[in-house]
């Protein structure tokens, strides 16, 4: 088996052997998606570990059930050979969100793939039952790797805020377009993209950032009207300067948005509410050539192309 791993140098792919652990399933990856999160920790940017495995959107299939989960996994339609995709924020299971069952999406201090837990970028990886979802049909690998930044956009479609008034998305690059395209799906008008370097036309009820950085979030603040709701939907790296003064003079309401319903983002897809076929970009081998290329192809496109995959089971995914 192997795995792309952060190092002293920045990243690199190892081979690697681990047992599953006895409470885990144990998934084959089949596709693994690119994001922007992995290029920052690829360049040391969150000082991880030596040696921890990166990613965390992707999907693959089912290898190994634990025994005292197996009646449990069927009665979700989980078996061995199933086709899955899986949310990479596993719950804590302790804080107020987890007890109170309200899904596991809400969980305030969750282990995150890729970070905290072994992640994606490797030839198979070990996760809770709770964070697995069977694959529709209709669905293919690619839509299933992307199913992770679809539940991050899927936050703002259930928010009752965001349904009506003159809302805008600021950002330029992949997450906005998509935050973009799911509130398009609850509204009847048409939700506004603007870039934090243009003039913005008009003041607005709502703005949701999807670039944390200080001239994006003051280019949010300015953007609202008085007592206007700013939706705050990255999660930087690093801290980022906050206009604390223009908030409290506008009178701004302030609301986090990270995650919304795996599930239904899965759903949304396979419907075809949810049309994104548009934003699945091209696939690479799980090669160090392969990653090279497609980090290349990255800093060229700017998060204007399509999603990028690595096959990481060598079949392409497709």
């Amino acid at each position: 088996m192997k795995s792309l791993v952060a190092c002293s140098s920045g990243w690199d792919i190892i081979g690697y052997h681990r047992p599953c652990p006895p409470h885990r399933l144990r998934i084959e990856v089949v596709l693994a998606g690119l994001c922007r999160t992995d290029i920052q920790s690829m360049r040391g940017e969150y000082g991880l570990a030596p040696g921890t495995i990166l990613g965390h959107e992707a999907a693959g299939v089912v290898r190994f059930i634990p025994p005292h989960v197996v009646d449990l996994a069927q009665q979700r339609g989980i078996q061995v050979g199933t086709r899955v995709a899986f949310y990479p924020f596993f719950p804590c299971g302790k804080c107020a969100s987890c007890v109170g069952g309200e899904g596991i999406e809400r969980c305030h201090n969750p282990s995150v793939m890729g970070m905290d837990e072994a992640g994606a970028f490797a030839s198979c990886v070990d996760v809770p039952l709770e964070v697995i979802f069977p694959a529709p049909d209709a669905l293919s690998w690619k839509h299933l790797a992307y199913a992770e930044p679809v539940s991050a956009s899927m936050a703002v479609a259930q928010m009752p805020q965001l349904r009506q008034g003159r809302v805008a998305v600021v950002g330029q690059g992949r997450i906005a377009a998509l935050t973009t395209l799911v509130l398009n799906c609850v509204r009847s008008i048409p939700v506004e993209q603007i870039a934090p370097d243009q003039p913005f036309p008009g003041e607005f009820d709502a703005v949701i950032e999807t670039w944390p950085t200080e001239n994006t979030l003051r280019f949010a603040a300015e953007a609202l009207k008085v007592d206007g709701l700013l939706v705050v939907k990255s999660r930087p790296a690093h801290a980022v300067a906050w206009p604390h003064k223009l908030i409290a003079l506008k009178r701004l309401q302030v609301i986090g948005a990270p995650y919304g319903s795996f599930a239904q983002g899965l759903d949304w897809m396979a419907s075809g509410v949810l049309r994104v076929e548009h934003m699945l970009g091209d696939v690479f081998p799980f090669t160090t050539e392969g990653v090279h290329a497609a980090l290349h192809t990255e800093s060229l496109g700017g998060e204007t192309h399509g999603k990028l995959f690595f096959a990481i089971d060598g079949r392409g995914g497709l």
